[in-house]
C-alpha cells in the first residue's frame, strides 16, 4: 500500500470522526428534532442534519476498517483474538472503569444512571452500554474470521456466509454495521479499480444518495426496536419492514460513504495544502483516541453542563455547532497523542505501547 494511499484514508477518517462529533454536538447539546417521524425534504428541513450525519458517518466508519482488515484476518487465531481483544475491547473496559472513577468524583453518577450509583448493576451498564461502535467492530471481525475459517479460506464463500450469520447478530448493531465493513474489505481487494473510475462511482454515488435522502423517511432510525417487538409478538408483517429498512439504510449509508471517499480520492489529486493535509492526516490516526475521550468529554461532561436550546437553530446547527466539534476533534487528539507518549499509561489504557 503506498503512501499516498495511506494519506487517503487518514483523510477519510478525519471527515468521519467530524462527523461523529457534529452528530453528537446536535444530538447532546441542543432541542433541534432528531430521528423523527414522518417523510420529509432534507432541503428544506435544516434541522434535521443530524439525521444526514446518521445516515453514512458510521457505515463509513465501518467500510473504512473494512478496508484494513485483510491482514488481521491472515492471523493465527491465538494472534489474531488477542490482538482484536487487546485493540477494540479493553480500551472499552480500561477507559470505562477510568470515566466512572471520574464521575464519581464530580458526582455526575446518579444523574446520568438511575440504575444507581456505583452499583455492580450499574457499572455493569456503563461498561456494556459505552462505546458500541468497538465492540461491534470486534463482532465483525470476528464473524468474518470465523466465516473464512470454515470456508477454509474461500474469500467468496466466507463473505456470504459471514454476511447471513450477521444478520442474526443483532448485539451491537452488528447486523445493521457487517455489511458495510464487508464492503469496505471486498473494496481493499478492488482499491486500483476504484482508483481508476472513481469519478464513475462519484457521479454514480451523488444522485442516489441524494434520491435516497430526499425521500428518507427520519423514523427509519428509530423503529427497529418497533418492528423487534413486533416479530417476538408473531407479526409476520412485520419482516417486510425489517427488509424494507434496512436495505433503505444499507443502500443510503453506502451510497453516502462511497461520494465521500470517491470526493475525497479527487479532491486530494489536486489539493497541495501540505500544513492542512498533516493536520488531517494526524486526526486521522488517532480516530480511537479521538472517539473514546469525547464519550467523556462530550456525551457526559458538556451534556450534563451545556444546553444551547435556546439559540438560534439556524446558527448552532451550520456555525456554533461545526466549530465546536472541530475544536473537540483537535482538543481529544490532544489528549489522545499526550496518553500514548506515556508508554506504561499508553498501554495500559489503549493496550497496545
Amino acid at each position: 500500500m503506498t503512501k499516498q494511499r495511506l494519506i487517503e484514508f487518514d483523510v477519510l477518517k478525519f471527515l468521519a470522526i467530524f462527523l461523529v462529533l457534529w452528530g453528537h454536538v446536535i444530538l447532546h447539546l441542543s432541542d433541534a428534532p432528531v430521528a423523527g417521524n414522518g417523510m420529509y425534504n432534507f432541503i428544506s428541513s435544516y434541522v434535521r442534519v443530524h439525521d444526514v450525519i446518521y445516515s453514512f458517518h458510521m457505515p463509513l466508519f465501518m467500510l473504512i476498517s473494512g478496508f484494513f482488515a485483510s491482514s488481521s484476518l491472515k492471523l493465527p487465531p491465538r494472534r489474531f483474538l488477542s490482538k482484536k481483544f487487546f485493540q477494540l475491547l479493553w480500551p472499552c473496559l480500561s477507559f470505562g472503569l477510568l470515566f466512572l472513577l471520574l464521575l464519581a468524583a464530580i458526582g455526575l453518577f446518579d444523574s446520568r444512571f438511575p440504575v444507581g450509583s456505583f452499583s455492580l448493576r450499574g457499572v455493569a451498564y456503563y461498561l456494556w452500554s459505552g462505546l458500541w461502535f468497538l465492540k461491534s467492530l470486534f463482532f465483525c471481525y470476528a464473524v468474518l474470521y470465523v466465516a473464512l475459517a470454515v470456508c477454509k479460506g474461500k474469500l467468496l464463500w466466507g463473505g456470504v456466509l459471514a454476511l447471513v450469520v450477521s444478520q442474526i447478530f443483532p448485539m451491537f448493531k452488528v447486523n445493521s454495521m457487517f455489511p458495510f465493513f464487508l464492503a469496505g474489505w471486498c473494496l481493499s481487494f478492488n482499491i486500483d479499480w476504484l482508483k481508476t473510475h472513481i469519478k464513475a462511482v462519484f457521479w454514480v454515488s451523488l444522485p442516489v444518495f441524494a434520491v435516497f435522502l430526499y425521500f428518507l423517511d427520519a423514523g427509519i432510525f428509530s423503529i427497529m426496536p418497533e418492528i423487534k417487538t413486533r416479530l417476538l409478538q408473531g407479526d409476520f408483517m412485520a419482516f417486510k419492514d425489517l427488509c424494507y429498512v434496512n436495505f433503505y439504510r444499507f443502500f443510503l449509508g453506502l451510497a453516502g460513504s462511497l461520494l465521500v471517499v470517491s470526493l475525497v480520492f479527487m479532491l486530494l489529486r489536486h489539493w497541495h495544502s501540505r500544513r492542512m493535509l498533516s493536520a488531517m492526516s494526524r486526526g486521522g490516526r488517532q480516530t480511537l483516541g479521538i472517539y473514546i475521550i469525547q464519550s467523556f468529554i462530550l456525551e457526559t461532561l458538556m451534556a450534563q453542563t451545556m444546553d444551547f436550546t435556546c439559540m438560534d437553530v439556524y446558527a448552532f446547527t451550520y456555525l456554533l455547532s461545526p466549530v465546536l466539534s472541530l475544536v473537540l476533534l483537535f482538543v481529544c487528539m490532544y489528549i489522545s497523542e499526550r496518553i500514548r507518549r506515556w508508554p506504561h499509561i499508553g498501554k495500559l489504557l489503549f493496550g497496545q505501547g
